[in-house]
């Protein structure tokens, strides 16, 4: 049966289409003999066919079913057959439609937002993360009550989850920057950044960062999440008063042990500064459109002083750090070793999966024990085939001082065996191609690594792939071109997404134009 024929769910007939998206469509129904009215929530048909969504939905309703709050938009049946579960039905409108109308007093929007709070610090009382806080998942009834809805994605604290590492779920605008990078550690703080989003668009009209008239990607606001402080909220309304200000940046600390650490404290901290603030409450609330015609230069009319706002240095990259005039710094050899073991951790992790690069460029290891074994040289690695690889892990290959070695003159140069015999380019094969563009970064030649790396991706377009040609380029020291790759690997959205977006974060530090 799919979503087209369906007129009946548990006993109610559908009447009325409310609203679709992606995932399938809600239906106002009603029961023919009680003659209540209810809201029903069908999975499409064709996502239908995939288990995994299946189960993912039915797992939004045992997840919904379970937090009975007055400001949750209750769930009270689900149907395995039919892929549909049955929910309490509102007459009313979302927040975000609200905030496209003009006339909302700052003072009702800022009651919505502790009634939100409060459906959140009980969802976290029961062990449940949303990941998906935002204006349009927040119904409001005719009545002025608030009730948040989609528990599409939400996680159990402790329960191991299915998120992989590296997948980032939730959207742009209001996830938390370690949403964005894919962490496997997103807690409840995550769902605090996203509602000090929320509060932070209430009090300006719009969220602190969206995508801009002249792009269709979601990059600029992810960097945002994870790079830039938050705009002064009065650049878009300067009656909000410092209190309030204040309130807000807190959540929307980068680092998630400095922002509130609970939401019972953000609602604390939020109903102290409100009653600090009860005559800018009854002033008009301003309203996407309004905002959307302010100049881009436009000031708050008071200055005032944000709190320092901690952001993470970009991270580093010994190939690509300015050289020091001293006797100690390492050979322009000694950089482009460090690039080759990065990527033979990235091989060992899994096919470049997901190694973490920390502040000064070295690999992290999560949950590693000490071995017993002799760690390799770097000749071990420079000589290593992607195939010979699996189980190395490389600490640190900065080499020491080159100790004088007297030539040997009896040996035999024998060519590398991957350079015999080699077909012209253009007659390799994709697989041939990476392992040349292998060879070639071995012997550290960045430009010709490069241009294999794009001949196999015009063969073939891996985003693993895609993610080495960056590499080759910081080794040919063109951050520049490096960026351009890594921030397509990154909306690519598969493989190695997180370690895309570090190493773009660091391109941009070096390409401040870009």
């Amino acid at each position: 049966m799919t979503d087209s024929t369906i007129t009946e769910i548990l006993g109610y007939q559908l009447t009325d289409l409310l609203g679709e998206g992606g995932m399938g469509k809600v239906w106002r129904a009603e029961h023919p003999i009680l003659g209540t009215v209810m809201a029903v929530k069908i999975l499409d048909a064709t996502l239908a066919r995939d288990e995994a969504l299946v189960e993912r939905f039915l797992s939004e309703a045992k997840i919904q079913v379970q937090l009975r709050h007055p400001n949750i938009v209750k769930v009270e049946n689900v149907s395995s057959s039919s892929v549909a579960m049955l929910m309490e039905y509102i007459e009313g409108d979302t927040l975000s439609a609200m905030l496209l109308n003009e006339g909302n007093s700052v003072g009702t929007l800022l009651v919505l937002m502790r009634q939100v709070l409060s459906a959140v610090a009980f969802a976290h009382g029961k062990g449940v993360v949303h990941r998906d806080l935002k204006p349009s998942n927040v119904m409001v009834t005719q009545d002025g009550v608030a009730k948040v809805c989609d528990f599409g994605i939400a996680k159990i604290v402790g329960s191991g989850g299915k998120t992989r590492t590296g997948a980032s779920f939730g959207t742009p605008a209001y996830m938390s920057p370690e949403q964005v990078k894919g962490s496997k550690d997103v807690d409840t703080r995550a769902d605090i950044y996203s509602l000090g989003v929320i509060l932070y668009e209430l009090l300006a009209g719009r969220p602190p960062f969206q995508c801009g008239e002249d792009t269709d990607s979601d990059y600029e606001v992810m960097e945002g999440h994870v790079r830039q402080p938050p705009p002064d909220i009065r650049r878009f309304n300067s009656k909000v008063p410092d209190v309030l200000v204040m309130v807000v940046m807190k959540a929307l600390e980068k680092n998630p042990d400095e922002r509130y650490q609970t939401v019972a404290a953000f609602d604390e901290a939020l109903a102290v500064a409100v009653a600090k603030a009860e005559a800018f409450a009854a002033t008009t609330a301003p309203t996407h459109a309004a905002v959307a015609q302010l100049p881009a230069d436009s000031k708050p009319e008071t200055e005032f002083a944000l709190p320092a706002f901690k952001t993470s240095a970009p991270k580093s990259n010994p190939a690509l750090e300015k050289k020091q005039e001293t006797k100690s710094e390492p050979a322009k050899g000694a950089k482009v070793s460090a690039i080759i073991a990065v990527v033979v951790v990235l091989i060992v992790a899994g096919g470049l999966g997901f190694a973490f690069m920390n502040k000064g460029g070295d690999a992290k290891t999560e949950n590693a024990t000490p071995s017993t074994e002799a760690a390799p040289t770097e000749q071990d690695v420079a000589s290593a085939e992607p195939a010979d690889v699996v189980g190395v892990a490389v600490v640190d290959v900065t080499p020491s001082e080159p100790e004088e070695v007297e030539p040997d003159t009896t040996a035999v140069a024998v060519p590398e065996p991957d350079l015999v015999e080699l077909a012209p380019v253009e007659e390799r094969g994709f697989d041939e191609l990476k392992k040349a563009a292998f060879s070639e970064m071995r012997q550290h030649n960045g430009d010709a690594s490069a241009e294999l790396f794009r001949k196999a991706l015009e063969l073939n377009n891996d985003p693993n792939t895609r993610f080495l040609l960056g590499t080759a380029l910081e080794m040919a020291e063109k951050p520049c071109e490096a960026l351009v790759e890594y921030r397509q690997c990154f909306k690519d959205g598969k493989g190695q997404k997180e370690e895309a977006f570090t190493r773009a974060e660091a391109m941009m530090a070096l390409c401040p134009n870009r």
